[in-house]
C-alpha cells in the first residue's frame, strides 16, 4: 500500500512523526537526488504502533517504518553501513534494513537489491533525527 497522507516536505513529515509517536523526530530530505519523500500513513511493526513513511527510488517504492519498541535485534545478519550496523535481512523479493534510533526501532523495507537499499538508508539516515 502507500501514503494516506501525501508529504514531500520533510518538516511536515518530522512534525507528524513527532505528534503521531510523541517523540521530537528532525528530518531533512534524502541524500544523493534519487530518493523522494512521498508521504506517511499509520503503521505497526514488532507489536507497537508506529508511522510509515514512504520514499520512491527510480519509480520503486521504499517504506521506512518508526515504531515505539524495546525489541533487541539478532547479533548475525548485520552489516557495517557508515557508522551503524543496522540489521539487513529478506523475505522474499523484500528485503529489510533495521536498526534502533533513540526509543525508536526504524526498519526500511523494499523490493530493491540490498545494494539499493542500503543506498536508501544511506541516503536518509544521517538527516533522521530522533529524541532532543
Amino acid at each position: 500500500s502507500g501514503p494516506t497522507e501525501r508529504a514531500t516536505d520533510p518538516a511536515v513529515v518530522a512534525a507528524r512523526l513527532t505528534d503521531i509517536l510523541g517523540v521530537r523526530v528532525r528530518m531533512a530530505a534524502p541524500t544523493g537526488g534519487r530518493v523522494r519523500l512521498t508521504g506517511i500513513a499509520p503503521s505497526a511493526l514488532l507489536g507497537g504502533k508506529g508511522v510509515a513513511v514512504f520514499f520512491e527510488v527510480d519509480g520503486n517504492l521504499a517504506t521506512l517504518s518508526l515504531v515505539p519498541a524495546a525489541q533487541r535485534f539478532p547479533r548475525e545478519n548485520r552489516v557495517r553501513l557508515a557508522r551503524g550496523r543496522p540489521y539487513v535481512t529478506a523475505v522474499g523479493e523484500t528485503r529489510f534494513v533495521l536498526w534502533r534510533q533513540g526509543p525508536l526501532v526504524c526498519a526500511l523495507a523494499g523490493d530493491l537489491s540490498e545494494p539499493r537499499l542500503t543506498a536508501v538508508f544511506l541516503a536518509i539516515r544521517p538527516g533522521l533525527r530522533i529524541g532532543s
